[in-house]
Formats: C-alpha cells, structure tokens, sequence
C-alpha cells in the first residue's frame, strides 16, 4: 500500500508539474488561448488547455492503481465505465477549448455520456444502501447529477486558480472519507487526482500562466460526480445522501442561483453572465482595495490598479477556498464519525 500511494501521488505530481509547461508551451505555438472578453476577468491572451496535464496525469494515476491495488471497488464493466467517461467529458471540454462549441451541442452530448456511464454501472441505483430504485429513476438521477456537478465545476472556473483549489479540497474530503471507511481504492483515486491537481495549480494560481479550459473543468466535474456516486451514495445512512451535497455546497449553491436568476429574467439558464458569486466577491474586494488605496493617499495610476486588481483577485479566491474548506471539513467530520 505505502508503495502505491508514494509512486501513485508523487508519480502523478510530477507528470503534471512537468507537463504543464509543456503544455503552455504548446499552446503558445499553435496560438491556443483564451481571449479577454467583456464577460472575462483577465486581461490579454491566457493559455487554455491546463486540463490536459491533469487528465494525462489523473488517468495514468487511476490505471496504476487499479493495476495495482488487490481488491478494487469496482467491477471490470463499472471500471471501464468510469474510465471511458473520464475520456469522453474530457475530449467534449478540449474540443471546446480548441474549436468552440455552443450549448445546444454540448449539453446533449454530456447527457448521452453521463447516460452510458449510468447504463454501465456508474449510478444511484439505491437511496441510502438500501432502497431500491427502478431503473428508470436510478438513470435519470445519475445523469442530472452527473451533468449538475460538470456544469457546477465549470460555471465556477472564472478566477485564476478557483475550480483547481475547491476541487483539490473536496477530493481531500473524499479521501479522507473514504481512507475512514476502509475503502482504499476510491482514496486513492482520490489522492492522485489531487496529486495532478497540485502539480498544476502553481502555474494556474493569480496571475496564472495557464487556465483550466473546459476540458479540464468538465474532466474535473466528472471525476467528482461519480466518485460521490460510488464512494457516498451506496453508504446506508441518511448522511450519505447529504455528505456529497455538503463537499460540493459552493459550485452547487452557485449553479443553483445562476440557473435561478436566468429563469426568473425570462433567459436561457445556460446564457453566461457576471453574477456568479466569484465575480460578486470580486467586485466587493476590489471596492475596498480601492477604499484602501484612497485612504493610504495612493493615486489610482495604472500601476495602483493592477495591484487593486490583484489584491482583489487573490483574496475571492481565498476566500472562497476557506468557506469550502468549511463544509468539506464539516462533511468530513460526519462522514467519519461512528455510527450511533
């Protein structure tokens, strides 16, 4: 076990430390960026593809473990599935970055590949452990979570560093879940995912040289979705239906408003705006960043701005990198806990 988890997650950080650079480079020669924008926070052009390094790494991680460790959770079919999915949401948030696709395309395509995950095993298809669900339902409810938590990572994905940090802290969630369970396979999973994770975010923290992309936000939602689905959802206790609601809180309170608000406004819930709470708390540090700046004296030359700007930036990211810090400990806390 301990030559698994050292040449699993030490093995993972570096093949995305490394990579990434490669990565970025690559971008730059073949003019991969993600242009500024009126509904974007960053300035100039930004490398796009940083999901790349974190799927290369995360799925060299998983097929390691799953080679290696006796005894795994999953059947061979359930393994192929969850594996396959990981390929295919990773590919449909590359094309993305690459080419460009509008929602009428994607969404039904992350449908279809949440549908065959869910037929192949990877699903609720019980509440709490024990109640049986028909298989009609069982489906449907995968694929809405499914689906729900890609698009909650990505929605979430619009500051340096953001959908990368909370990610990494849910997945610690997970692990530590899971290590309390006894359950090794899903740790592990786990703990090379944030492994890639780790290796990535030094280049994707603000100012970032290097973004997610839709390829790495959707792959990250993926990975979360149904690890929540097979390592929480067949636990048999109430908690367990709570516990990956509680690890998720932030991107799912902040999909829920946003598809909330569209609706209320007469517009498509996938038509993007600047109210997530992100931009929200963006727009509040960069007021008293200002406020501050005016209290010290300081004019508000270029310079003075883009240290506002920035100040700003880090402390929403933080910010919101504490809070779910909160509820996964929380949620940690009650996953861990006996039972009475």
């Amino acid at each position: 076990m301990t030559r698994i988890i050292i040449l699993g997650g030490v093995g993972v950080f570096l093949i995305s430390l490394l990579l990434t650079p490669v990565v970025l480079a690559a971008c730059y020669r073949f003019r991969l960026f993600d242009l500024p924008g009126a509904r974007k926070v960053h300035r100039g052009e930004r490398p796009r593809l940083g999901g790349l390094a974190i799927f290369v790494g995360s799925f060299l991680g998983i097929l390691f473990i799953a080679t290696s460790l006796e005894g795994i959770s999953l059947n061979l079919q359930q393994l192929i599935a969850f594996l396959l999915g990981a390929v295919l949401f990773f590919a449909l948030g590359l094309a993305d970055d690459v080419r460009g696709l509008p929602a009428g395309v994607k969404l039904p395509l992350q449908i279809v590949f949440a549908l065959g995950v869910a037929v192949w095993g990877v699903r609720i298809d019980t509440l709490f452990g024990t109640v049986a669900l028909p298989l009609a339902l069982s489906l449907t409810i995968t694929v809405i979570w499914i689906v729900g938590i890609v698009n909650a990572i990505n929605f979430i994905d619009g500051l340096d560093g953001l959908a990368a940090g909370i990610s990494t802290i849910a997945l610690l969630a997970i692990l530590v879940i899971s290590m309390s369970r006894t359950d090794y396979f899903f740790a592990l999973i786990a703990l090379v995912i944030v492994a890639a994770l780790l290796g990535f975010l030094p280049y994707n923290f603000f100012p970032a040289r290097i973004f997610l992309g839709d390829g790495g936000a959707l792959l990250l939602g993926y990975y979360l979705a149904t690890l929540s689905i097979l390592g929480f959802f067949k636990q048999t206790a109430i908690i367990a239906f709570v516990l990956p609601i509680l690890v998720l809180s932030i991107p799912i309170a902040d999909t829920t408003l946003a598809i909330v608000r569209r609706l209320l406004r007469g517009q498509s819930p996938a038509r993007a705006d600047m109210k997530h709470i992100h931009h929200r708390l963006l727009l509040v540090f960069s007021r008293r960043a200002r406020m501050q700046a005016h209290r010290n004296g300081r004019a508000l030359d270029a310079l003075t701005q883009e240290l506002v700007r920035g100040q700003a930036h880090r402390n929403a990211v933080l910010w919101l990198w504490g809070l779910s810090t909160l509820f996964a400990l929380a949620a940690t806390y009650l996953g861990t806990r006996p039972p009475a």
